[in-house]
């Protein structure tokens, strides 16, 4: 018998063990580093190289036993958080003791400067910090030297840091009227003229211009057009159609080498005229041959306001990603959506055609994916927050959905509040009842701040690339409108008014539904989002107590070809309006899936 000991993390090569310490999560890292001094100096360059000041805590894995392997997900050790409480209900609090951590990490860069050299990237994320936090993030950035990045996503609190000493290879341009020759990824924030473009694009290798549409070809106008400035080496790009001037969409797209593009992010605004034709050609405009294209991401620039209109971009949009799904081993999808849901058509038989084309037809798209064998992820930003536009079937998911023991507490919970509440109507100025579509689509839009916002200048692609974070919501505040009333009495207990004539409600005291309740209902939510895999996975073995007229015989709408469906398990991680899945085979074939963050 052999005597030599068993191999450990000592013996393995340095280059080994750095490539390891990437997989651990940040607190295991700072466990690993105090065990050993070998293990030091390999934990702390990891620990330091990305950091993230956030707003939010990340979401971390509840268990790390052999038993929870199948959910193990290694996208909280992406970066160092900078983040508060986990969960704190007081956002004063929250800021307290995000600025002492920062406080922290500069006393440590103080005390000991070989951590300064480690820091490659630093990125601040949330829009709502205290000026003490703002000047440390000030004090942060005078300590480092040599780093490649230091991305600020508010707008404001970046216009209040200086970063002008940093020699840095990505910059987000805003007020500036050039930008270094050592850069290589332009971030366009409020920018409207950069003097010396034609000189930096060659070097460019990244191009991110901004969100919205009048924004974008506003500076394109400026700096890209009067001089044509070619851009020969982008590999990541960001086009915004441009819903009024086609042309203009022809004129930029043959200003860009494509045969060199890894990641394209696709925005598609509402088009003021002929929108079906419009995005078609808009989407056909594109070139065809994309052969280093490897991930893609397609949001819808404005709301599409109803069902119809909706269906026909998907169905142009799944051509376009026809074309370039051979290659591609990730691709993300987002929609705009009403804030609280509601398509004027959103009847029930157009909610399962919306529903069939997410979980059967682009699956099969997927399969033809030659990356889909190995590492294949779907984004599905907020197709939870799309599917609450359609009542009627949200009423379903509300009182006719999961049974399970949770959710009978806490969709009892969630439907109390529902009767107990009235939301403001933009269009008659007025409270009115609510139904479930715009409670449930309230709790998806929230769900989905989980994820990289529209707006950001990180693009979707980046997503993989930083962990979920820890959203909570308090149950009333309502983005760019009033909040939702609390009654002191049930709607169902009022009496009945003709639309119009319903007195307003009297005003009374916030009710006691917060963010403490909020932080339950995700896996309360969740068991309806598990249906949407188990479909995409061809999981779903349907209902054997349902009635012959209940049944849903999917073979008999696609012509009886089901062989393909054997390769729905390609994927490897689908990501769903906040929820994380991990998806594999046992080892006799058989799909399974895991919700990492919230069963």
């Amino acid at each position: 018998m052999s005597s030599e000991a068993p191999p450990s993390l000592i013996t393995l090569p340095p280059k080994v063990l750095q490539k390891i310490t990437r997989f651990l999560p940040q607190q295991s890292l700072i466990n690993l580093a105090t065990t050993n001094y070998e293990f030091y100096h390999p934990c702390l360059v990891q620990l330091y190289s990305k950091i993230v000041i956030s707003q939010f805590a990340p979401l971390r894995l509840r268990e790390t036993k052999v038993s929870h392997r199948r959910e193990v997900d290694f996208q909280d050790g992406s970066r160092s958080v900078i983040y508060g409480f986990e969960n704190s209900l007081k956002e004063e609090l929250n800021m307290k003791m995000i600025h002492a951590r920062l406080l922290v990490l500069i006393q440590s860069l103080q005390v000991n400067p070989d951590l300064i050299g480690y820091v490659k990237e630093v990125h601040v994320l949330g829009d709502d910090f205290t000026e003490e936090i703002v000047s440390a993030v000030q004090d942060l950035a005078n300590k480092l030297s040599h780093l490649e990045t230091f991305y600020i996503d508010n707008e404001k609190i970046r216009s209040r840091v200086n970063l002008s000493h940093l020699n840095l290879k990505e910059v987000v341009a805003d007020d500036v009227k050039e930008i270094a020759d050592s850069v290589e990824r332009l971030l366009v924030g409020n920018n409207c003229k950069i003097d010396n473009i034609s000189s930096v694009a060659p070097k460019l290798t990244e191009l991110i211009l901004p969100f919205e549409w009048e924004k974008y070809w506003k500076w394109v106008r400026n700096n890209v057009f009067p001089s044509k400035v070619f851009f020969p080496n982008l590999q990541k790009f960001r086009l915004v159609f441009n819903p009024s001037a086609f042309d203009d969409n022809i004129n930029l797209i043959q200003l860009l080498q494509w045969h060199n593009i890894k990641e394209l992010e696709i925005v598609c605004p509402l088009p003021n005229n002929n929108a079906s034709e419009y995005i078609f050609d808009c989407f056909d405009a594109v070139p065809s041959q994309l052969p280093k294209l490897r991930k893609l991401s397609i949001i819808q620039g404005s709301i599409f306001p109803t069902h119809e209109i909706n269906e026909s971009y998907d169905l142009t949009m799944f051509n376009f990603i026809n074309t370039y799904i051979e290659t591609l081993s990730y691709l993300s999808i987002k929609h705009s959506v009403p804030q609280l849901g509601n398509f004027s058509d959103g009847f029930e038989g157009n909610y399962h055609r919306r529903y069939e084309l997410y979980t059967t037809i682009l699956p099969k798209l997927i399969t033809k994916s030659s990356k889909s064998t190995s590492r294949f992820v779907l984004d599905l930003s907020n197709l939870l927050h799309t599917f609450t536009c359609y009542e009627q079937y949200m009423n379903t998911v509300m009182w006719n959905g999961c049974k399970c023991e949770y959710c009978n507490v806490y969709l009892e919970k969630v439907d109390h509040f529902l009767f107990q509440h009235k939301y403001f109507d933009e269009e008659s100025q007025r409270y009115k009842d609510m139904n479930a579509s715009h409670l449930l689509a309230a709790i998806a839009s929230q769900l989905s701040k989980r994820f990289i916002p529209l707006s950001s200048l990180l693009t979707q692609t980046s997503q993989l690339s930083f962990p979920i974070w820890k959203c909570l919501w308090d149950f009333h505040s309502v983005q760019n409108s009033n909040r939702f009333k609390c009654l002191n009495k049930l709607t169902v207990d009022e009496g009945e008014y003709d639309e119009g004539d319903q007195p307003d409600a009297e005003e009374v005291a916030i009710c006691d539904v917060n963010k403490d309740l909020f932080s339950r209902i995700p896996k309360a939510i969740s068991h309806y989002v598990n249906d949407i895999i188990q479909e995409i996975l061809n999981l779903h073995r349907g209902n054997a107590e349902a009635r012959f007229d209940e049944q849903d015989f999917h073979f008999l709408k696609d012509g009886g070809d089901f062989d393909d469906f054997d390769h729905k398990g390609d994927l490897k991680k689908v990501l769903i309006n906040g929820f994380v899945y991990n998806i594999d085979s046992e080892l006799n074939g058989t799909h399974f899936y895991e919700n990492v963050y919230d069963e």
